[in-house]
């Protein structure tokens, strides 16, 4: 901190970035002065103090239940499609002049209720979970949804998590037929989003994971390997190259008390940059390697998610959840890059954001009306016309 006095006796105290970002855990005597004990509703980009980009609702969707994901894929025919799948497992796409929604087909979220949904693209084609024991597809270029995408036997198969590693589509946590499998993993033969029966194709296969002492509870591919999330541990995914055998698992840590994904939705990935939000710590996963990220702002973080009153209930394990998921973003627009990692927490009377700079290593926060308490969301988008 610098002081300049004026040949008239007044003085300018004057700060310099590069700025630190939020700190609540120092007590103020021991602040320094690159950080804040408080602030919203600003960002610390480029060294500079500057205000957020105004967030603008760029379409409504009225008069179906809420939305719970969105994105955009390409067709086989190379054109982009905006898609959406609201709280029922129903999709909707996007259609211009003027811009609406438009049902595509109707899936399914029994016994979930609100519970956010998760999608891959694979081969041209879009597959989504939600809990249910079906996972719906969706091919732009046919006009083909289908949502009962893949059984075994003869029985239905869903999941709560959908990923992709070494060209086969990932389940975790399954469903099927209605009975809960929440240690149970699943992936196709490679290159067959849809095959998921050894008994037909031995590529195609599941691991019940007996030797954790919970439950599973998200996915992180990044590159050649893939991390398996527990609320308590972590394993890692690693494909083999052998056809029956397709991944070996090796667990990183495996315990009844230990660092996992306590909070599912949190686990966001950007490319080979990843972050989750565990019981005593928020993580950032880069280069193979853990690095706890909270800092300052951790024990604002975790009372927030900790004491937000609107919750709901995962019914495999009975845990209760705060309504908090996350995403790594490169930028509000084109032009105004900020690649953040952000964790929305949503409570009764309004959303708190907190943002991560994986650039520049601080935390931001800001809270935004109203809340998404009627419409939970994940992977969101905040998006500026």
């Amino acid at each position: 901190m610098a002081v300049k006095i004026e040949k008239d006796g007044s003085f300018q105290v004057i700060y310099g970035g590069a700025w630190k970002g939020l700190n609540v855990e120092a007590p103020p005597n021991l602040l320094d002065d690159l950080s804040f004990p408080a602030m919203s509703n600003i960002m610390l980009r480029n060294s500079a103090i500057q205000s957020r980009p105004a967030l603008t609702k760029i379409i409504n969707k009225t008069g179906f239940a809420p939305l719970v994901a969105f994105g955009t894929m390409l067709s086989s025919a190379y054109l982009p499609y905006t898609f959406a799948i609201d709280t029922l497992g129903d999709l909707f796409s996007l259609s211009e002049g003027p811009l609406t929604w438009t049902a595509v087909g109707s899936g399914a979220n029994s016994p979930y209720v609100n519970n956010p949904a998760l999608w891959r693209v694979f081969q041209n084609t879009l597959y989504y979970v939600n809990g249910s024991d079906q996972v719906s597809s969706w091919n732009p270029a046919t006009a083909t949804f289908t949502p009962n995408a893949i059984t075994v036997g003869g029985n239905n198969v869903g999941a709560l998590f959908i990923d992709e590693l070494d060209q086969h589509v990932i389940l975790a946590n399954t469903n099927e037929a209605g009975t809960l499998f929440p240690y149970r993993l699943r992936w196709s033969a490679v290159g067959l989003p849809t095959m998921f029966d050894p008994a037909v194709n031995i590529n195609a296969g599941f691991n019940d994971f007996i030797d954790v002492p919970d439950i599973l509870c998200g996915t992180m591919m990044l590159g050649t390997v893939g991390y398996l999330f527990h609320q308590t541990g972590i394993t890692q995914m690693s494909p083999t190259g052998e056809g029956a055998s397709p991944f070996q698992f090796d667990h990183i840590w495996n315990s009844s008390d230990g660092t996992g994904a306590v909070w599912p939705y949190t686990i966001a990935q950007y490319g080979q940059v990843g972050a989750f939000v565990s019981k005593e710590e928020i993580y950032l996963v880069q280069n193979y390697a853990f690095t706890p990220i909270g800092g300052g702002c951790r024990d604002a973080i975790m009372a927030d998610i900790q004491g937000n009153a609107y919750t709901y209930t995962n019914s495999i394990s009975g845990n209760v959840y705060a309504p908090v998921m996350a995403s790594i973003i490169p930028a509000y627009n084109n032009g105004f890059v900020h690649l953040v990692y952000q964790i929305i927490i949503n409570g009764a009377e309004f959303s708190r954001v907190y943002e991560y700079s994986i650039e520049n290593g601080y935390w931001e926060v800001y809270n935004f009306y109203p809340s998404f308490a009627s419409n939970i969301v994940t992977r969101p988008f905040l998006c500026q016309t």
